[in-house]
C-alpha cells in the first residue's frame, strides 16, 4: 500500500513539473523547456502503454538468449556425433548400396 501512495506521489510531482515547465515559456522564453515538458507529459499518459512496450522488448530479448543457448547446444551435439562417427560419405554411399552412373547425369543435363 505505502508503494503505491509514493507512486501516485511521484506521478503527481512529475505532473506539476510537465505543467511548470509549458507555461515556463512566458517567463523564460524557452522552447526546450517546453519540449520536455510535452514529452513529460505524453510520457505520463501513455505509461501504461510504455511499461507494456518495455515488457515486450525484455521477453523478446530473453527469448532471444533462450534460442541461442539452444542453437549452442545443438551446436555442442552436432559436434559430438561428427567425431563419434567416423564413417565418410563413401563409406555411407557403400552401405546404401546407391551408385549414381554418368548415363543418367548426361541425359539430364539440358544444353
Amino acid at each position: 500500500m505505502k508503494k503505491n501512495i509514493n507512486n501516485n506521489f511521484y506521478i503527481n510531482i512529475i505532473e506539476y513539473v510537465s505543467l511548470f515547465l509549458v507555461l515556463s515559456f512566458i517567463l523564460l522564453h524557452n522552447i526546450y523547456m517546453v519540449f520536455i515538458g510535452i514529452t513529460l507529459a505524453l510520457s505520463l499518459i501513455n505509461i501504461k502503454k510504455i511499461e507494456l512496450f518495455i515488457k515486450f522488448i525484455f521477453e523478446k530479448e530473453f527469448k532471444k538468449t533462450k534460442d541461442k543457448d539452444k542453437i549452442k547446444n545443438i551446436s555442442y551435439t552436432l559436434e559430438e556425433t561428427k567425431e563419434d562417427s567416423s564413417l565418410s560419405l563413401v563409406e555411407i554411399l557403400e552401405e546404401s548400396g546407391y551408385i549414381p552412373s554418368d548415363d543418367n547425369f548426361k541425359e539430364n543435363n539440358a544444353a
